[in-house]
């Protein structure tokens, strides 16, 4: 069959720049690297605490846990800890570092009254980045630029919330999230 008579010639040219385009975005962050954006945020409900105890008592908590607190914002309810080195990660074979974001929002209730302390919701988010270069393993302690973002660190969000729970116990609201389908119980309320 010749190049003139061979029906699917078109077909064939035009999936070799789209083919082309596929590529080239992938590098570009449109691939399955570009998950590392999305934000997963953790929360826990207070209720019964003044803002400025809430707000002073997580920045403690950050501080004990070893995050330095860096840019306070009591106005927005909102503040935001230094970058903290991490451990290598396996999946890149290199450095990582973490940082914490906090916000604190007011829950509207109708029943609440002025001398009311409130109901917050604080959400929690532990942003983390890395550098993709196999045998360095400690970059905290000089400058570089090569960080990119990596996939936040639920896990670690998880954790601070389970303290902050643990720290405000007396004020800390029931937390109505659906555990895991392996952590269920079933109809007579053994685990399964």
């Amino acid at each position: 069959m010749s190049a003139r008579t061979d029906p699917h010639r078109g077909a064939r040219r035009g999936l070799t720049p789209l083919l082309l385009a596929l590529a080239l975005l992938g590098p570009l962050g449109v691939g399955p690297g570009c998950a590392a954006s999305k934000e997963r945020w953790a929360d826990v409900g207070i209720e019964g605490l003044s803002f400025q105890n809430l707000y002073h008592s997580l920045i403690d908590l950050m501080e004990v846990e070893g995050f330095h607190v860096l840019h306070r914002n009591p106005g927005a309810g909102t503040f935001l800890t230094e970058w903290l080195p991490g451990i290598s990660r396996r999946e890149v074979r290199g450095p990582s570092r973490r940082r914490v974001h906090v916000r604190i929002e007011e829950i509207e209730d109708d029943t609440s009254t002025e001398e009311d302390e409130g109901a917050y919701l604080v959400n929690l988010r532990v942003e983390e980045q890395i550098i993709r270069k196999g045998g360095m393993l400690n970059t905290g302690m000089r400058p570089n630029d090569d960080w990119e973002a990596f996939p936040d660190n639920f896990d670690d969000a998880e954790y601070l919330v389970a303290k902050i729970r643990a720290m405000l116990a007396d004020f800390a609201l029931p937390d109505t999230t659906p555990a895991p389908e392996e952590y269920r119980t079933d109809d007579r309320g053994s685990w399964r």
